[in-house]
């Protein structure tokens, strides 16, 4: 049995009844071992350790399917070895704190289909602790020669009625530029931003009082319970519950954006303008970030590590107006969410199977 919401807000995804079961919050899927799992290291390994270990981790997978209804028991597909160099690249191209994260994956999925960029899967053990984590991005994202920008507009524009194919022609309707405008930023922040998925969990940034997911009608889930995150949390900075913001950080059009799992019911570019104003307005850094708190978080984590430690600087061209996001960053709506991941990253970091 397979069961999927697609909803603006999240969609849950539970791939048959097997050892497994996954919950997909747009670009995460949550894996359950209720009989526990041995952790993927045994001691602290070594950064070097860390990158010879990639090439093991890459796994070229068909989506699931009958046969293979679970995300983490799909064989492995014949790849080459053509896969693990853009994953190694990221690795010498970033900090102790994303080095790390290889050596606590137990797998990196290359996916011949996706309906979304990429995702991350934690594995949460039977006392709800993270035992390992894993990621998965398209095969289209690996082949294309997308810039960063080019990228970044494609994928606003899917809420737009824009193409899913990442290589098929644009709308042209709006328009982000960076002074990192090339492939290897673009899947450097793509990856920052799964990795930042594994982080929230870890660490449980994102905690709620008592919220989990039923099936409300067939093939619809919707939360259920207090979801309400508690004081001190990443939620708590921009959100009522999980679903909700606080009006402080709402905007027109907000509920509508989305991205990957519009259904054939799309914005119309008009409401650019008011989109894109409502977001410097706002506590979100992004579009994407306004869509559920574990986004909020991924793509916060992604932009900060982008701007403080690379120097990246965007804006986005969208109507007739241009739209200073590297200023709303370093705005005064954004200093809380700062001074959180600052915090953060001075604190001691957790990762999966700490």
């Amino acid at each position: 049995m397979r069961s999927f919401l697609f909803s603006l807000i999240a969609l849950s995804a539970f791939f048959g009844r097997v050892s497994f079961s996954e919950t997909t919050i747009f670009d995460v899927i949550v894996s359950h071992d209720p009989n526990g799992k041995t952790k993927v290291f045994s001691s602290e390994p070594s950064i070097e350790e860390c990158r010879k270990k990639i090439k093991d981790l890459v796994c070229y997978v068909n989506p699931p399917n009958e046969e293979h209804p679970d995300v983490r028991d799909r064989p492995c597909l014949p790849d080459e070895g053509r896969f693990a160099s853009y994953f190694e690249g990221h690795f010498d191209r970033s900090s102790e704190l994303i080095q790390k994260m290889y050596c606590r994956l137990d797998h990196i999925w290359v996916e011949k289909q996706f309906f979304a960029t990429a995702f991350a899967s934690p594995l949460i053990g039977p006392q709800g602790e993270v035992i390992s984590g894993a990621i998965g991005i398209r095969e289209e994202v690996l082949n294309s020669e997308r810039t960063f920008d080019e990228w970044l507009s494609w994928k606003e524009e899917t809420s737009f009625g824009g193409t899913t194919s990442l290589d098929s022609p644009r709308l042209g309707i709006l328009q982000y530029t960076s002074n990192r405008n090339e492939k290897e930023f673009f899947l450097d922040y793509v990856l920052d931003h799964e990795f930042g998925h594994l982080f929230d969990f870890s660490n449980q940034l994102n905690r709620v009082y008592d919220c989990h997911y039923e099936e409300t009608s067939p093939g619809t889930w919707e939360p259920v319970g207090d979801c309400r995150p508690t004081p001190g949390s990443w939620g708590e900075l921009s959100w009522k519950d999980i679903q909700t913001p606080k009006p402080s950080s709402d905007f027109p059009f907000r509920k509508d954006i989305c991205f990957y799992f519009c259904g054939g019911q799309f914005l119309n570019p008009a409401s650019l303008i008011e989109i894109f104003s409502g977001i410097m307005e706002s506590t979100f850094m992004s579009t994407y970030a306004s869509k559920h708190p574990g986004e909020d978080w991924a793509e916060s984590f992604a932009l900060f590590l982008a701007q403080e430690q690379k120097g990246f600087r965007y804006q986005v061209a969208a109507g007739s107006q241009r739209f200073d996001l590297t200023a709303h960053f370093y705005s005064e709506k954004i200093e809380p969410k700062r001074k959180f991941i600052t915090d953060f990253l001075n604190d001691n970091v957790k990762y999966p199977g700490d």
